[in-house]
């Protein structure tokens, strides 16, 4: 598996980014094809839903203001961290 949930692989996610973008460039540079950057130097996600992308999780992880959010297009539900790296209290 690549990281993406096979149960949401056919329904797509929906990139948001919050008012707190402090503008850092991270997302566009690192994945140019879900995110662009305006004349504003805003980032902004892609028009419409994107195929479900491991690198849009790291990305999430990894925005310095915590602005971006991922959602699964058909439940409206938070998309979080990939399957196999979740792990219960005792780490197993």
């Amino acid at each position: 598996m690549n990281g993406v949930d096979r149960r949401t692989e056919r329904a797509g996610w929906r990139i948001e980014i919050s008012r707190a973008c402090l503008r850092s460039g991270i997302c566009a540079a690192s994945a140019p094809r879900h995110f662009t950057v305006g004349a504003d130097h805003r980032t902004r996600p892609v028009e419409g839903p994107v195929e479900p992308d491991p690198v849009l999780l790291d990305l999430v992880e990894a925005c310095p203001a915590g602005a971006i959010s991922l959602t699964h297009q058909d439940t409206g539900r938070a998309v979080t961290a990939r399957p196999e790296e979740t792990t219960d209290e005792r780490g197993k």
